[in-house]
């Protein structure tokens, strides 16, 4: 049986060359706000979905918090464990499976790291395994794409040099996704990779929100937390309260 994308993708060295640029500072100053807007008390009991290489994780430790990182890629686990401390873990976990149960006071999915399944269930089941993970008034916040601007402003196609290697993009939006093919070579050898994100609007995790038992707190537009308008912001961060 084939891998699903996103496990062949993210678990590649060429993923990491591809993205090694992503603003450091912008996602520190997001958790600022959000910290701030939260307002956890220290100790608070975190969890960090689809983690990476752990960045987001090993920024909330840093800020007092217990901090638990889950990634479905091994190579993105092994990198982050150099990182663990006593506050601060990483496990190699899928996240349509529960993760401990009533454990959690916050569970955080950010950038994009969701919408990536050939079915509605499994991204329903997602949202359940969060909420089981959660105690009881716990918080989950999903950091997305925002689908309405990502569709109008499509680029279809991109090349990109990282290094000595060029990427070429090509993107389309089509049976409700939104699909990036990534070509280039390796050692004269062709290689492709591909991206495929369920174009889920506000008005679908508003539905899939309620359907998991989730009451909506807030909706945000960017890493501001600014508000949220369909036409011009660049995220949709909703946050649900259990």
């Amino acid at each position: 049986m084939n891998k699903e994308w996103f496990a062949s993708w993210f678990d590649s060295p060429f993923y990491h060359l591809l993205y090694q640029n992503r603003n450091d500072e912008e996602a520190k100053a997001f958790v600022d706000h959000l910290i701030e807007y939260l307002a956890p008390r220290q100790g608070a009991r975190m969890l960090d979905i689809a983690c990476g290489k752990g960045r987001f994780s090993i920024y909330l430790s840093e800020k007092g918090y217990e901090v638990v990182g889950m990634d479905l890629a091994p190579s993105n686990i092994k990198a982050a464990r150099e990182f663990e401390n006593d506050r601060l873990s990483f496990y190699t976990h899928d996240m349509r499976d529960p993760f401990r149960f009533n454990h959690f006071d916050y569970a955080f999915n950010f950038f994009t790291s969701f919408g990536y399944f050939d079915n509605e269930e499994d991204h329903l089941k997602t949202l359940e395994s969060i909420y089981k993970g959660l105690k009881p008034g716990g918080i989950f916040l999903i950091d997305f794409i925002n689908s309405h601007k990502a569709i109008d402003q499509l680029i279809e196609k991109e090349q990109r040099k990282v290094g000595q290697t060029y990427f070429h993009i090509e993107r389309k939006e089509e049976n409700g996704y939104l699909h990036k093919l990534i070509s280039f070579e390796h050692n004269h050898k062709k290689m492709q990779f591909e991206e495929r994100v369920r174009a889920f609007t506000k008005e679908d995790f508003e539905e899939m929100f309620a359907s998991c038992g989730f009451n909506i707190q807030a909706i945000f537009g960017n890493y501001q937390l600014e508000a949220y308008e369909a036409d011009i912001s660049d995220r949709l961060i909703i946050i649900g309260k259990k």
